[in-house]
């Protein structure tokens, strides 16, 4: 694309999953745009890459004697759990008619109900249920018992002096170590790829944060907690008018498809037979088709800057000179590559929020591995996880099942199929010097792992190795004020620019659609009303006024 201005009502800057969903729940509220070239255009999506969709990534291959493998290379399936979060990202595989795509992972499945921690040698079964609270307690689970006992007869030591500190700090206050050591640390490094002794307290576990705050125990404290977010909820009227809303919507939706939706309120998990990059895709179709939309891709961001003319509006200019003078921009990159769009010869470093240049990124290597033939774990289930006591003799942080969890997306002859997930708060001494020409070695380093936990020795029909550099933010000890520095930067640009993505709310794929919907909900509230004193919702949105209220 040659260098020439573009005008445009609304400026998506990133096209991964952030602001593929941002730029599509715009687009459903928006009216389309003229044909005319000489129009402003509703939405501009902007990418530096040739492809949409980010992160995820699905590749299928056909292999010997016409079997079909499929290797997700990113996030693999999708958490029902009848949250917003959840409800969110179904109501677009609805709106995008991709039903007879899905595949489903039944609650009472081995997948569902299994799920282990591999702890000194040994697979640990966790619970699947609460009637298995008693017939499963294995070795990571004894410290839990003492634990309780700990925290409910520990005097309140909560740090009178500090606004946040990490999970394991708070943990081995009211627990002791070993419930970190042996269980939560491998919770966190499957969900964040990180080191619980770095997670803030306050950002990824807020409820028993909350609890130590509010009574100096965490046992008894939930209650209370509880109540606290609760009232927080309640007082938005944001989120009172959605849930209203969302309700009427989802009453509509199943009597629509009942099949359809009588199977996803029976699953835990769904993905598509060819992966989740179908849901990606699709969306990218979608926006494509629409003629309210300009999509750029391979032509990165290289500034976004006040409209010095308006008091509103902000202009992004794109490295081959393109200027997008635009009402209103969302930034979904990630925050290390955002801090070039605000820094220049005028503007240094300092005077940017801090979060930008603070904030850690996690790493993973994944690797696709597909055996010959089916059932090959001998422990049935979605996979298992690797404690902080475990990471120095086993060279993952977890495997993932892919056949038992989702067998429908093994096609052709019998095989089995398992993703190992290796670095992630290991990775800069796992790997200090890494590069794709390591491929082969990581492979082997996979296939040892899964010999070693799962003693699994059958003939490997296909290897695919992955290296996903800075690809999690890490959520650290005091990401709740670097937000909060964030917002307040944000409110200066007087609703020019807001922001969505994985280091706002959460990481996952559910949570990143939720708040990408609820900012392009309060964007358009926001543009449809003249006088601020009736404005429904919050003037000017940043993308972060729903999530820091709830922290």
């Amino acid at each position: 694309m040659s260098a020439k201005n573009v005008n445009s009502l609304f400026t998506v800057v990133g096209g991964g999953l952030s602001g593929l969903t941002a730029a599509y729940h715009l687009a459903q509220k928006l009216p389309a745009a003229g044909s005319s070239l000489n129009e402003p255009v509703a939405i501009t999506l902007v990418e530096s890459s040739n492809r949409l969709g980010g992160w995820v990534q699905s590749e299928r291959k056909e292999i010997q004697n016409g079997i079909s493998v499929l290797n997700e290379k990113g996030p693999r399936t999708l958490r029902l759990n009848g949250s917003r979060e959840s409800k969110s990202i179904l109501q677009i595989i609805d709106d995008l008619n991709l039903h007879d795509q899905v595949v489903f992972t039944p609650k009472d499945s081995p997948a569902s109900l299994n799920k282990y921690i591999y702890h000194k040698g040994k697979m640990n079964s966790l619970p699947g249920k609460f009637s298995q609270i008693f017939s499963r307690f294995p070795p990571v689970l004894r410290p839990v018992v003492p634990a309780i006992f700990k925290d409910i007869f520990t005097r309140n030591n909560t740090p009178k002096d500090s606004l946040d500190e990490s999970i394991s700090s708070l943990l081995g206050r009211r627990f002791g170590n070993k419930i970190d050591d042996y269980m939560v640390s491998a919770i966190m490094a499957g969900i964040y790829a990180s080191d619980t002794k770095k997670l803030s307290a306050r950002m990824v576990t807020n409820q028993i944060f909350r609890a130590d705050r509010i009574s100096g125990k965490i046992v008894t404290g939930i209650p209370k907690a509880q109540e606290s977010i609760a009232y927080n909820v309640s007082q938005s009227a944001f989120l009172k008018d959605q849930f209203d809303s969302e309700a009427n919507d989802w009453n509509r939706r199943v009597k629509n498809n009942e099949y359809f939706w009588s199977k996803v309120s029976t699953s835990s998990l769904i993905s598509f037979e060819n992966g989740l990059q179908t849901l990606t895709d699709a969306i990218a179709a979608d926006l494509k088709s629409r003629k309210n939309v300009n999509i750029i891709s391979s032509n990165p961001c290289s500034n976004i800057s006040k409209n010095k003319s308006s008091d509103h509006g902000a202009i992004v200019k794109l490295e081959n000179g393109t200027i997008i003078n635009s009402g209103k921009v969302i930034n979904t990159a990630p925050l290390l590559a955002s801090k070039k769009f605000f820094t220049s010869e005028e503007i240094k470093e300092t005077q940017i929020p801090k979060i930008f240049s603070s904030t850690e990124y996690s790493s993973i290597v994944v690797v696709n591995l597909t055996y010959k033939g089916s059932n090959l774990t001998p422990y049935p289930g979605f996979g298992f996880l690797v404690p902080r006591s475990t990471w120095s003799s086993l060279d993952a942080i977890g495997v993932v099942f892919d056949s038992c969890c989702l067998p429908e997306q093994d096609l052709g002859d019998p095989i089995t199929r398992f993703t190992v997930m290796m670095g992630g708060p290991n990775f800069s001494n796992q790997f200090p010097e890494i590069s794709n020409s390591d491929n082969e070695k990581l492979i082997k380093m996979a296939i040892e792992t899964v010999n070693t936990s799962l003693g699994i020795k059958s003939e490997i029909i296909d290897a695919c190795c992955s290296i996903q550099k800075e690809c999690i933010p890490l959520y650290g000890v005091g990401y709740f004020d670097r937000l909060v520095g964030l917002q307040a930067w944000l409110k200066t640009w007087n609703g020019g620019l807001s922001v969505s993505g994985a280091a706002y709310g959460g990481p996952g794929i559910n949570s990143i659609n939720l708040h990408s919907r609820d900012l392009a909900t309060q964007m358009i509230s926001d543009l449809n009303v003249g006088d601020s004193l009736t404005h429904k919702y919050t003037i000017n949105p940043t993308g972060l006024d729903e999530i820091l209220n709830l922290y």
